[in-house]
């Protein structure tokens, strides 16, 4: 039977996700908007948190299983204190997660791993007045 209630793992996801999202990607949320551009400690912190490695395997770097569920939860966290933060912090799961659902064995030893344990850089391109497209690179 399913049930939507939160575990308490789940919970302590939520609330680590969004402290981060209240004390750090709100209050930078305008200046990002103004300047168009994300400070890099900031999604240093983000990704700190770890939401991309608790759904990645023990055997390919991470320390969970991968759930939609949290990852939804932390989205929507993350969401709320700024999306272009979200999207800097979860985008790198944007290359993982369907080499970890539809990759072979060696596909997944080889590219999981170097994403998990990167360091992140994101970059804006500008493609006109008012969008930017959002791109990650890994250093």
């Amino acid at each position: 039977m399913y049930g939507f209630t939160p575990t308490d793992e789940q919970k302590m996801l939520i609330e680590a996700v969004a402290r981060y999202s209240r004390n750090d990607l709100r209050p930078a949320a305008h200046e990002v908007e103004e300047k168009r551009q994300i400070q890099q400690k900031l999604v240093n912190k983000g990704w700190e948190l770890g939401i991309l490695q608790a759904s990645i395997p023990e055997a390919y770097g991470g320390f969970g299983e991968r759930s939609a569920i949290n990852g939804v939860l932390a989205a929507e966290e993350l969401a709320w204190g700024d999306l272009t933060g979200a999207l800097a912090v979860m985008t790198p799961g944007l290359f993982v997660l369907p080499i970890m659902m539809a990759g072979n064995e060696q596909q997944k030893q080889k590219y999981i791993a170097a994403v998990v344990e990167g360091d992140w850089h994101p970059f804006y391109s500008r493609i006109n007045r008012t969008v930017f497209r959002f791109l990650i690179l890994i250093n």
